[in-house]
């Protein structure tokens, strides 16, 4: 259903995906976002669906994002691995679990290509402050090709 501005979407991913999702136009990115609770986080996570207008059909992208969501848990190890990479070649070391518990699934994105993927892990409340920062990362076909490690 489309009304002024907003989408709203059902989406019933095996349980990984809690709740329907909200997803508002912003015209100044041409972008439909929106939280999604999921089963990585209790917080939501922010979700933006790249477009070249409001009026184009978003079906694709909702199958994407939710395919991205059903396989995170086969991709989303590289992130990680990166992350222990970089702090295990310097004083601040931790293990990859300690690492999966510092950061949270925080944003994803879908660029307009339908290929590409920005995706943010955000630090948790209670992180150190040398830990305190973002962690980027662009997907593309399921590779990290970017991160800001």
């Amino acid at each position: 259903m489309l009304g002024v501005g907003a989408l709203f979407i059902e989406l019933s991913i095996n349980m990984k995906i809690e709740e329907n999702i909200e997803l508002k136009f912003s015209k100044r990115d041409n972008t439909w976002e929106g939280k999604i609770k999921t089963i990585y986080s209790e917080i939501p996570v922010d979700v933006f669906l790249e477009v070249e207008n409001e009026h184009e059909n978003i079906n694709e992208q909702v199958k994407i994002i939710t395919t991205f969501f059903n396989e995170y848990e086969d991709f989303s190890p590289s992130f990680y691995q990166l992350i222990f990479k970089q702090y295990s070649e310097s004083t601040f070391q931790k293990s990859i679990e300690e690492i999966r518990r510092m950061y949270f699934l925080s944003s994803v994105g879908l660029k307009k290509d339908n290929i590409t993927c920005w995706v943010v892990l955000e630090p948790s409340f209670e992180v150190a402050s040398i830990y305190n920062h973002f962690m980027r990362f662009t997907v593309h076909n399921k590779e990290v090709v970017w991160s800001n490690i």
